[in-house]
């Protein structure tokens, strides 16, 4: 039997020890451990499948006082994903010129630390785990040393802290009442209070620091700047896009298990998911530079996602559930294509970027196939988590709703597509710059630093083009991919995807006449496009949030 902490441990002590290695070797040894990591991950999901959950407590410890690490059907499939997604992007940059040791080891540390929360079992670990994450994010997101860069790592740094002091706060609370911190036992304990609404505010203290890491409104204003930094590696944005939000999505679902039967705010978070979908494509659509069109799309997918794991529904719940697995990979496809094509054409603005095809052939090919996935296109990964979300929605009011979303989805990227039009006219697309119709940005890489290096640009073609065509056969062997991970059965049949491709076929022209009908010719949102949050608002949005889930949970749940 393989030792859960090995997961953990392995990518970071071979990140540590081959530090002091010369660069080309310590790439090739950190592939290496990459291939025997995931080959280690897949074997725990083997025992997993077949012999129910695994818990570990480090060290030998008992039970409540030993550090825990728990292997169940979720955990594993998240950290089957991260070292998939990992080992790809890795392989990604393999040609970058900015991957120097130091990058390589950051890389790899947040592997094996994200890897480490989801497997993490109790709370405290979770807390410093999370503290880690931060500070190896924020690094890569300043790595570039540009004053912008510097800027967008160090106000990601400080509002995460300022969140996980909340998460701190809850574990203390929760401490003193229980006197342990293993999610299991609290679990157990909780049911065995007279009065919980004593509960409340821990549980509000770490459900809105959860919020914050999962991005929902109104905590979402640190991501633009995160994940749509200027400078930022495209790997970076990938990882914390397609993965890194995910974590607090995930934690979302521990903390409420521990919960369970205690408080009901399902209804709550309902809500607040579906306004975080809907600002979420609405920001997108007003935005012109590329990074942060995907960025807040991420939002937007984040809240389709809360939306089907607060439905009350077992469908909706494995249909989230799968597209977090989707959107993990179709959005960190986008980013890593979006950095390609960017620096080919030498401007982020997509009002300037044209006729991309000839440009960048095969990352055009696989940015298809990614905006085919996220806007739920037939065959594709993400039309059957889509599928799932709305038929666990059925009958409800919440079923529109998906169908609205999803319509904002198609449209940000009818928007995105624009891309692959012919060029405009050069005198057109100075008049619009000069109404302020596009807010250009160009490319600020120093000294060519996203670009690979001569002869080994293969490996990022390869790497975009296998994504893509994983985001095809997720979709196309949804079924038993969904039995395989989750033991769950999709009756999958001709006439489910022939209703598929009607509706998507109908909601892409009513997406597109609505873009360019309205969308497109609208100037009233510009004013969305440029405002920026400070600091002290978003701290101020932080703690209404807190405030509101707190007498929420209070009084109703």
């Amino acid at each position: 039997m393989i030792p859960l902490y090995a997961l953990v441990i392995l990518p970071v002590l071979a990140a540590t020890a081959g530090y002091f290695l010369p660069r080309s070797i310590y790439k090739h040894v950190l592939i290496l451990v990459q291939l025997v990591h995931l080959l280690m991950v897949v074997l725990v999901f083997i025992e997993v499948r077949t012999g129910g959950v695994i818990r570990h407590y480090v060290g030998g410890w008992s039970d409540g006082i030993g550090i825990a690490l728990v292997a169940d059907t979720l955990s594993i499939t998240m950290v089957l994903l991260a070292s998939l997604l990992f080992l790809l992007l890795f392989l990604f940059n393999y040609g970058k010129r900015y991957m120097d040791n130091i990058f390589q080891f950051l890389f790899i540390l947040l592997q094996g630390v994200s890897i480490g929360v989801f497997l993490a079992g109790d709370l405290f670990h979770v807390y410093v785990l999370i503290e880690l994450t931060t500070i190896t994010i924020s690094i890569l997101i300043m790595y570039k040393r540009d004053k912008q860069a510097l800027y967008d790592g160090l106000l990601y740094i400080l509002l995460n802290l300022f969140g996980v002091t909340f998460f701190l706060l809850g574990v203390g609370f929760i401490y003193k009442t229980f006197g342990v911190l293993d999610m299991a036992l609290i679990a157990e304990r909780i049911q065995l209070l007279d009065d919980t609404r004593g509960l409340a505010l821990p549980y509000a203290l770490l459900l809105s620091a959860i919020g914050l890491k999962a991005a929902i409104l109104p905590l979402f204003s640190w991501l633009p700047s995160a994940h749509g930094a200027l400078t930022a590696p495209s790997a970076v944005s990938a990882v914390l896009s397609g993965l890194q939000v995910k974590v607090g999505i995930f934690l979302f679902l521990r903390v409420q298990w521990v919960f369970s039967g205690v408080f009901e705010t399902t209804g709550f978070f309902f809500v607040v998911a579906l306004l975080t979908a809907v600002a979420g494509f609405t920001i997108a659509l007003v935005h012109h530079d590329v990074k942060l069109i995907l960025a807040f799309s991420t939002v937007s997918q984040i809240g389709l996602i809360m939306m089907g794991l607060n439905a009350g529904t077992e469908v909706a719940y494995f249909g989230s559930v799968f597209h977090i697995i989707n959107h993990a990979l179709f959005k960190a496809l986008l980013f890593i294509t979006a950095g390609v094509i960017t620096h080919a054409v030498g401007t982020r603005d997509i009002t300037r970027i044209r006729n991309i095809a000839p440009k960048a052939p095969l990352f055009a090919v696989a940015t298809l196939l990614a905006m085919l996935g996220i806007t739920g296109g037939p065959f594709f990964n993400g039309s059957v988590s889509k599928y799932l979300i709305q038929a666990g929605l059925a009958g409800q009011p919440g079923e529109v709703l998906i169908y609205i979303v999803n319509l904002g989805t198609i449209m940000v990227f009818v928007k995105y597509a624009q891309m692959y039009l012919p060029r405009r006219n050069p005198a057109a697309s100075q008049q619009a710059a000069d109404e302020g119709v596009g807010d250009v940005v160009v490319e600020t890489e120093p000294h060519g630093a996203e670009q690979p290096i001569p002869g080994r640009a293969f490996a990022m073609k390869a790497v975009a083009l296998l994504i893509g065509a994983v985001c095809l056969a997720a979709g196309v062997l949804a079924a038993p991919l969904m039995r395989l991970l989750f033991d769950h059965d999709l009756p999958v049949s001709g006439a489910f995807y022939l209703e598929k491709t009607l509706i998507y076929v109908v909601t892409l022209a009513i997406g597109i006449a609505l873009y360019y009908g309205v969308v497109h010719r609208s100037r009233f949102l510009v004013a969305v496009r440029e405002y920026r949050f400070t600091f002290n608002t978003i701290c101020l949005l932080y703690t209404g949030f807190f405030a509101s889930l707190l007498c929420y949970t209070y009084i109703f749940a």
